[in-house]
C-alpha cells in the first residue's frame, strides 16, 4: 500500500504534537498503521548525549523547552566543559552519520562548523542561562540548515521511507521545505502560543502566505483556538478525507 507522509506545521506551542497524536489515533481506529517521526529526532538524541538534558525538557510539553537549564546558568558553569568534552568525543560520529546517511559522503568542514556552533552558543550565554529550545534551534538551523537547508528533510525522508507504517506523521514541522516533503501538509494555527523566542528564523515561516497557500492547496489548515475535543474532531475529519483520497 502506498505510504502517505503527513506534516503538521506551526509555531512552537501551536499544538503540532497534540494534533499529530489525535490524527494517529484516528488512523489507528480505522485500522491503518501509523508511526510518528520528528525532523528533530537526531538532534534531540545528540543534544541529550552532549548536554545531558533530561527527557522531559526534550520530549515533554513545548513549554518545557523554555525552562532555564540550571546546570548551564552562565558561560562559566562547569557543565559547559563537560558538554564540550562530550561534543568533541561524539561530534565526529554525529556528523558522519548525518552526512553519510543523507549524502553518501561527508560534508567537508561540518565537524569544524559544529565545534564553532558550540562555542558561539556558549558565548551567547556567558551571562544568562541556556534553554533546551535555544540548543535545538541553533543546532538545527545555525549548524544544520546553514550547511544545507534540506539536511533534516533528507534525513527525515530516508527514515520515513524505511518505516513499515502506511502513514508517517511528523510532529515538528516548521519550515516550508519541511511542509513540501509531505503528501499532506497541515498548518496548525493558534492565536496565543505562549512561547518566547519567536524571533528565531525557525518560527518565522509558519504564518507566511507561501505556507498558507501550500497547505490549503495540498493539505489542510486547522484552527486550534478551540477545545481538545474540537481538535480531535478536526483530526477525525481530516483522517477520513486523507484515507478517502488514498483509495
Amino acid at each position: 500500500m502506498k505510504k502517505t507522509i503527513i506534516v503538521p506545521v506551526g509555531e512552537a506551542g501551536s499544538g503540532k504534537s497534540t494534533f499529530a497524536l489525535c490524527l494517529s489515533d484516528a488512523f489507528l481506529r480505522a485500522g491503518i498503521s501509523v508511526h510518528q517521526r520528528a525532523f528533530a529526532a537526531p538532534l534531540k538524541v545528540f543534544v541529550h548525549e552532549v548536554f545531558d538534558i533530561d527527557h522531559h525538557s526534550l520530549y515533554g510539553p513545548s513549554e518545557a523547552r523554555e525552562a532555564p537549564l540550571l546546570a548551564y546558568r552562565d558561560g562559566a558553569s562547569p557543565a559547559w566543559e563537560l558538554a564540550r568534552a562530550s561534543l568533541l568525543a561524539r561530534g565526529p560520529c554525529f556528523v558522519a552519520r548525518a552526512m553519510d546517511v543523507v549524502y553518501g559522503a561527508r560534508y567537508l568542514g561540518a565537524y569544524e562548523a559544529l565545534v564553532s556552533w558550540f562555542q558561539d552558543l556558549r558565548n551567547e550565554h556567558e551571562d544568562k542561562p541556556l534553554t533546551t529550545r535555544r540548543v535545538l534551534q541553533t543546532l538545527g538551523t545555525e549548524w544544520g540548515r546553514e550547511l544545507d537547508r534540506d539536511l533534516w528533510t533528507k534525513w527525515f525522508e530516508a527514515s520515513a521511507q524505511k518505516d513499515e507504517a502506511t502513514v508517517v506523521i511528523a510532529t515538528d514541522g516548521r519550515f516550508i521545505n519541511e511542509a513540501e516533503v509531505a503528501h499532506v501538509p497541515i498548518l496548525i494555527q493558534r492565536s496565543h502560543t505562549r512561547i518566547r523566542n519567536s524571533d528565531h528564523v525557525s518560527e518565522q515561516q509558519q504564518g507566511t502566505r507561501e505556507m498558507r497557500e501550500l497547505c490549503s492547496s495540498r493539505g489542510f489548515i486547522v484552527n486550534n483556538d478551540g477545545t481538545l475535543d474540537e481538535l480531535r474532531r478536526d483530526a477525525d475529519d481530516i483522517a477520513y478525507l486523507i484515507e478517502t483520497r488514498r483509495r
